[in-house]
């Protein structure tokens, strides 16, 4: 019995012995510095940490652009100045015109009443994907981009969209890159809730066209 139990016994100790690789340290998937590495190259990432760190990056900013546009609303009334019109004082003829005064020289014109080369010359020379971008300019945003890290002049590549939505309802210019992220979500929410001609036409009754003229 007693050498039956022992043969037993090594039988069991040479079967454990028998099993290779179960010691051996699982390799973890973030396995940085890299130990199994030898010199500098232990500290060069893997392809596991940057397609991890890659994958993270994106996850993070898509979640921030789908929260930022989810909470961005279209406001319910413009700015102040945007309404503001010219005043005209005439004598009691009601044809002679005594004088005007406003805050800003303008006068609000019904769009549809504007010949359409009047639109389209603006939409050519401001924005030319107007008529059928989503209210932001993605290649126009890379271009600058890169312009700006060039140390170029500045540029913010901003669409039609995007200077309606910033001078009609907030009345300001921005040009900082926090102001110009809620400017393009604004934007994207404008050409989701108003028809292209709407916009253009609020845009060219707020826009400056220079001599102290606002509005077209």
């Amino acid at each position: 019995m007693a050498s039956s139990a022992r043969q037993t016994k090594g039988t069991a100790r040479a079967g454990s012995t028998a099993r290779p690789g179960t010691s051996a340290r699982k390799r973890r998937f973030f396995n940085y510095p890299r130990s199994h590495v030898k010199s500098f190259r232990r500290w060069l990432p893997s392809w596991r940490v940057l397609l991890g760190t890659f994958l993270t990056g994106t996850a993070l900013v898509a979640g921030i652009v789908i929260a930022a546009y989810a909470t961005t609303s279209v406001p319910a009334e413009p700015a102040y100045a945007v309404q503001q019109q010219k005043t005209t004082v005439y004598y009691a003829d009601g044809v002679t015109e005594i004088g005007t005064f406003q805050e800003e020289n303008r006068v609000i014109v019904d769009y549809a009443t504007l010949p359409d080369y009047v639109g389209n010359s603006v939409v050519a020379s401001e924005d030319s994907s107007f008529w059928t971008n989503s209210g932001i300019d993605l290649k126009g945003i890379a271009r600058a981009m890169v312009n700006n890290l060039k140390g170029g002049s500045l540029q913010g590549a901003s669409t039609i969209t995007q200077q309606y939505a910033e001078r009609y309802y907030a009345g300001a210019t921005v040009s900082d890159y926090v102001g110009k992220f809620r400017e393009a979500m604004l934007a994207l929410r404008l050409t989701q809730e108003q028809p292209k001609e709407e916009i253009l036409g609020n845009y060219l009754n707020t826009i400056y066209f220079g001599r102290g003229a606002h509005g077209i």
